[in-house]
């Protein structure tokens, strides 16, 4: 208790008092609810118990400060418990997207299987964040799309896409291409798809686009469980498009001879002569 009978959310901190901290959440004053939510991000005892107060605290207190500071300490002491929470502030709350970012990345994509409608509500967000030119803007959209690579969802392509075409952040277009080039035949599909019907009219790294289409075709040609999907998908593109041209950039990303043996042994498969 500090002067006064006031309550000192630092005092605890300082003695790691994990379960003091969590009862000020509830207290009368939301200056201290605040600051207790805060320090709990700096206790050496942080457990599932106050990650779920601090959920609590983000869906049902009244007060916005105190609910700010809950979403802050989830962007040092982030858990995938708190992505739901974190994504239902909006469009209530602009702020706590650095936060949502970093839940994301703590993630165990075995185990964690995120929702469609949260999906399409952390799309929204994007979107409008999208329009906010501001470096807190620009950082909390970098963030989010990092954390959405950590999920290794098929669904996250087309935001990917939508990311790496789009957006002006050059941090978000990379990682944005980067998570496309992580995501197996799906990934593969929007890269095809961005270099025949997006990337003639806009203004992007190709030599980045080359580099990450030839990681990912590397990478499907030593997976037997996608491979087949892979050389069907590269069929389909090459009888529409024509690929031969596209392989023999490809190609020149190769860095042994035994990378050029698999790609073309895969554009064999696929009916591209090169």
């Amino acid at each position: 208790m500090g002067i006064f009978g006031r309550p000192n959310p630092l005092e605890l901190r300082c003695k790691d008092n994990v379960d003091g901290l969590i009862k000020l959440l509830k207290y009368k004053d939301p200056k201290i609810r605040k600051e207790a939510a805060r320090e709990l991000s700096y206790t050496k005892s942080f457990n599932l118990k106050a990650v779920d107060a601090l959920i609590e605290t983000l869906e049902s207190d009244p007060d916005m400060d105190a609910r700010s500071g809950a979403a802050l300490t989830f962007s040092t002491r982030p858990h995938s418990k708190a992505i739901n929470a974190l994504v239902n502030c909006y469009p209530h709350q602009t702020w706590g997207f650095s936060a949502l970012g970093r839940c994301l990345q703590s993630v165990n994509p075995v185990s964690y299987k995120i929702e469609d409608e949260t999906l399409n509500k952390i799309k929204l967000i994007l979107d409008d964040l999208s329009n906010m030119s501001d470096y807190g803007s620009q950082s909390d959209r970098n963030e989010i799309i990092i954390g959405l690579k950590y999920l290794k969802d098929m669904r996250v392509a087309p935001i990917f896409a939508d990311g790496y075409i789009n957006d002006d952040y050059l941090p978000v277009k990379g990682n944005a291409l980067l998570g496309l080039t992580e995501l197996g035949t799906a990934g593969l599909h929007f890269l095809l798809k961005l270099k025949f019907q997006e990337l003639s009219n806009k203004e992007v790294g190709w030599g980045s686009y080359i580099k990450s289409l030839y990681e990912n075709i590397i990478s499907l040609t030593l997976n037997r469980g996608q491979r087949d999907e892979a050389v069907k998908l590269l069929k389909h593109y090459h009888e529409k498009y024509g690929l031969r041209e596209l392989f023999k950039e490809i190609l020149g990303w190769c860095s042994s001879d035994k990378e050029k043996a698999l790609l073309k042994s895969l554009a064999r498969e696929a009916n591209i002569k090169i």
